[in-house]
């Protein structure tokens, strides 16, 4: 049996050679190629050393941020609203009489702990390090919760760049994408 080639299908196939390469030959002329590396490269370098989001609110009164956030942020002096969960999540949803236990300090709270407390159990701190996705840090940030507050064992996470805050409790509301 004898194969007769479709027209149309070679011809679509020599128009789209024909355009591709007469595209791959205008972008090698006008040195498309050569510039398009290096500014790919530093919008990525710069993508990484400007992720951290801060999800602050602006604010004037303590009243502000408790009617936006919830109750127990404040205007802090810096005119923002601060994380009405510093001091524990648990803590703050069902209120102090149901949940009185304070959460477990991780390695990235200030010194002075009268917001959380020590671990009794002696508990090396675990390191959630969900890099940069989204989801991760949703699951990573409900882990750091039951693991510090209901099991008393100090939890933070890592961005994998220097600085980065993504911890629940980080009193700015720092959202850093990891690398």
């Amino acid at each position: 049996m004898m194969m007769i080639p479709d027209p149309h299908k070679s011809k679509e196939r020599s128009t789209r050679g024909r355009m591709r390469s007469s595209i791959m030959t205008t972008m090698r002329t006008q040195g498309f190629l050569r510039r398009r590396v290096p500014l790919l490269l530093v919008q990525v370098l710069l993508l990484r050393l400007v992720s951290t989001v801060q999800g602050k609110v602006a604010c004037e009164t303590t009243f502000e941020c408790e009617t936006l956030l919830r109750e127990g942020s404040q205007c802090g002096k810096d005119g923002y609203c601060t994380n009405p969960f510093h001091e524990g999540c648990l803590r703050r949803m069902l209120g102090e009489d149901k949940f009185p236990k304070k959460r477990v300090c991780n390695s990235e709270d200030r010194v002075d702990h009268n917001f959380c407390s020590e671990s009794p159990l002696d508990y090396q701190e675990i390191r959630i390090s969900p890099n940069n996705w989204e989801s991760a840090m949703m699951y990573g940030w409900i882990l750091q919760i039951l693991l510090s507050e209901a099991v008393d064992v100090p939890v933070s996470i890592d961005t994998g760049i220097g600085g980065g805050a993504l911890n629940f409790y980080d009193p700015a509301n720092g959202f850093a994408y990891g690398k």
